[in-house]
């Protein structure tokens, strides 16, 4: 099991690309590893053969334990040698089970019958049906449900929201065409050092600093969960964040994305405004101290310059480690990033 940072003790094994027999390439995708942060593609780091897997796919294990063997010579499964040796047994079933195995579409070689001599009944294929209508818990479902109850033991947090009039952001996006993370990125580590404490974390009992400004922002790509790292953030102009943030999520939907595209996050930003969401509380991940939660666009009448005006408006939702930051101190941090983005200043 690949360290995939720092801070890991554990990882899952989400799926496995190769069986045992088969030919890898140098660098061809073999393992996809599910960590608290990240879905992580895992890429050979040599060419062979795949002669052991240890483990199978949804195991948790720890930092170190072999998942797969690969040797520089052809292999042979046990599988394979036991079918040249000697033929694959006639399945026996009762008519009944065959009958309702044919209904269902099922390999009754799936099924173990419980009757004389290893007989499948109508029973055992009954049996089998009910067991694949039960829901399993896919390793994101595992590592969401960890993560969930980490944060809820460990950390206090604080959710508030506040809208934000988006007129001259729509503008602007409509005639750059700049995702919306893109912009809030920019905002966010453009104000983030002077609100330093969005830079710490709690370690044990002390309080941890984060020196650069390392931007993460989540994307989901089928059903899989990525938070992708944008690094020095605040030294990348508005369409230098858009090309890199474009360009990593090219990087997962290929499945190419290595441990410096996903490592090192210092804060954290997620969108939910795409399915029609307009405020909701983000879960802080491990590491950082806050998370700013990004809603869906709708109107309301705002007050400019003594005149009302139905305006397009967004809401932030910023949920934050109490231990280390305060509501006022957070109201201020949005109201800064509320007036980068009303103001459109992204050339600064």
């Amino acid at each position: 099991m690949p360290r995939i940072d720092p801070a890991m003790e554990k990882g899952i094994i989400g799926k496995i690309f190769k069986k045992e027999g088969e030919h890898v390439k140098k660098d061809e995708l073999l393992l996809q590893i599910v960590t608290e942060k990240v879905v992580f593609d895992y890429h050979s780091p040599y060419e062979g053969y795949i002669s052991k897997i240890f483990h199978k796919e949804g195991e948790e294990i720890i930092v170190g334990e072999p998942i797969i063997e690969i040797s520089d010579e052809p292999f042979v499964t046990e599988k394979e040698q036991l079918l040249e040796t000697q033929k694959i047994e006639e399945i026996i079933a009762t008519p009944a089970a065959k009958r309702l195995a044919r209904e269902y579409g099922i390999d009754l070689k799936e099924i173990k019958g419980s009757g004389p001599g290893g007989r499948i009944t109508q029973e055992d294929v009954l049996k089998y049906i009910e067991e694949k209508k039960k829901p399993s818990i896919s390793p994101i479902m595992k590592i969401v449900a960890e993560r969930v109850t980490k944060s809820h033991l460990e950390i206090p947090p604080v959710t508030i929201n506040m809208d934000i009039e988006v007129s001259n952001l729509l503008k602007l996006r409509e005639k750059e065409k700049i995702s919306f993370d893109s912009f809030f990125i920019y905002a966010c580590s453009r104000i983030i050092k002077q609100f330093n404490l969005f830079l710490c974390y709690k370690k044990g009992e002390d309080i941890a600093y984060n020196n650069e400004i390392n931007i993460a922002f989540a994307f989901d790509h089928e059903n899989e969960l990525y938070m992708l790292v944008i690094k020095n953030a605040d030294k990348k102009s508005l369409y230098e964040i858009e090309a890199e943030h474009s360009k990593l999520i090219e990087k997962a939907r290929n499945k190419s994305l290595t441990l410096e595209d996903v490592q090192g996050s210092t804060f954290a930003i997620t969108n939910l405004g795409v399915y029609n969401v307009r405020d909701f509380t983000p879960i802080v991940f491990p590491n950082n101290s806050a998370i700013l939660g990004i809603g869906t666009i709708h109107y309301e009448i705002t007050n400019k310059n003594g005149k009302f005006e139905i305006s397009p408006v967004i809401t932030l939702s910023l949920t934050f480690d109490h231990r280390i930051i305060n509501g006022a101190y957070a109201a201020k941090f949005l109201q800064k990033v509320k007036e980068i983005i009303e103001e459109g200043k992204f050339g600064e």
